[in-house]
């Protein structure tokens, strides 16, 4: 068995990878376990780092001192003797040391919020860990997370790349690495000395209460924490939303504003500040906030649907079936749309036009049941009309007119019939 099998993975100079497959194997090799395979898979992973700097990736297959000196060291794996002292140097690991090491390590970084914040910074830290502390972060790393949790999207990203946090049932955060809630550090200012581990609890506080529903504890939290810190948009929307559930227009419109003039990029606020212009029937100023909102998200559905409900009001029919043709493209179907889409497609004259036609050529249709009715209908008519309009109007001037109708009833309608074949 050569190194790459015994690690369980394909021939590679990545370290990060090999460091990967170690730390999978050592659940099958625990060393309290089983201590030769234990030492059996520390031989290879030592062995497989040593190669790694060697490995020529262009010629890679053809590389056969590679596959030499892994058949060298199967044989001497084979024949490898182990002895009393190797393996109580192994299960006397001082395990413990090396958890309060790299926790430590991890403490500091999290405790530095600017760092915290810096995707760099914990980059720098995997990349410095020695196997041990990568092993025991790999295990037990979730369990500081847990109770360590205010961290950028993108950080909770990586650290489910290396720790796999989402395939652990333990752990509590997964939303929060699967989902981007916008709970950044971006505009936190490091020359001005605040509490920001606390700020960012309290923010924290004010979104679960968001989520929960909790408008007015969210409210409570963000007004604590804005006498930490006040110039943060991602509060400002937190508490423009909050107020905004709770039917108060003004004071939502005056937070969103704040958080617009210090991101003028936050889409939640442009959409949620759109829709109360829209309700407040400033329908101009909307229009402007749902344009910008689209320019960020081309396909978001609350914007083109506020856009379609601020043109219905202005009577711009056109605008309003421009988007709603774009909609429909995209096959996305939505109640409220239907609705505008059928009083507008009624109202449209080239509806009436085509309804006309319909009845029209049904009347018409040779086919058509009822066509031998219309005909003597036709024929009686033609026969009395000019005895009623000469005897009765004594009008030549009617009599033309009818003479008109028959030349369009047996020349015009079917060459009209002959162009539509």
């Amino acid at each position: 068995m050569d190194i790459w099998t015994i690690l369980g993975i394909e021939k590679t100079n990545d370290k990060r990878q090999i460091k990967k497959a170690y730390v999978n194997m050592l659940k099958k090799y625990h060393p309290e376990d089983d201590a030769d395979g234990f030492i059996m898979l520390r031989n290879a992973y030592d062995e497989a780092l040593r190669q790694s700097d060697n490995i020529n990736y262009k010629n890679f297959n053809k590389d056969l001192s590679i596959d030499e000196k892994n058949k060298e060291f199967s044989e001497n794996q084979e024949r490898k003797t182990l002895v009393i002292e190797q393996e109580d140097n192994y299960k006397n690991i001082n395990y413990e040391k090396s958890d309060e090491d790299i926790f430590h390590k991890i403490q500091i970084l999290y405790n530095d919020i600017f760092k915290r914040r810096d995707i760099k910074c914990w980059r720098k830290l995997f990349l410095e860990l020695s196997i041990d502390e990568y092993s025991t972060l790999c295990q037990r790393g979730w369990i500081f997370l847990n109770d360590n949790f205010h961290l950028t999207w993108e950080v909770w990203n990586l650290l489910d790349k290396e720790l796999m946090l989402c395939n652990n049932p333990n752990f509590k955060w997964v939303n929060f690495v699967n989902h981007d809630f916008g709970l950044n550090y971006d505009y936190f200012d490091k020359k001005q000395h605040c509490d920001y581990n606390r700020y960012v609890s309290l923010r924290f506080d004010a979104f679960s209460s968001l989520e929960s529903m909790d408008y007015h504890s969210s409210i409570k939290y963000a007004e604590d924490a804005y006498e930490i810190y006040d110039k943060d948009p991602v509060l400002h929307r937190i508490t423009g939303i909050s107020y905004y559930m709770l039917n108060n227009n003004l004071k939502a419109s005056e937070f969103f504003s704040k958080a617009l003039f210090i991101n003028n990029k936050d889409l939640d606020s442009l959409i949620y500040r759109g829709h109360i212009f829209l309700k407040e029937g400033d329908y101009t100023k909307a229009i402007e906030d749902f344009k910008l909102a689209l320019e960020i998200d081309s396909d978001n559905l609350e914007v083109v649907k506020g856009l379609i409900m601020c043109f219905d009001k202005l009577k711009k029919s056109r605008d309003v079936n421009r988007y709603i043709v774009k909609l429909n493209e995209k096959g996305i179907m939505d109640l409220e749309l239907d609705i505008i889409f059928y009083k507008y497609e009624q109202s449209n004259p080239l509806t009436k036009v085509k309804k006309l036609r319909k009845v029209l050529d049904y009347i018409l249709d040779r086919d058509n049941p009822m066509r031998f009715l219309v005909d003597m209908i036709l024929i009686s008519f033609l026969l009395f009309a000019p005895v009623v309009l000469i005897v009765v109007f004594r009008s030549i001037f009617l009599t033309y007119l009818f003479l008109i109708g028959i030349l369009n009833y047996f020349v015009i309608v079917p060459i009209y019939k002959k162009i539509r074949e």
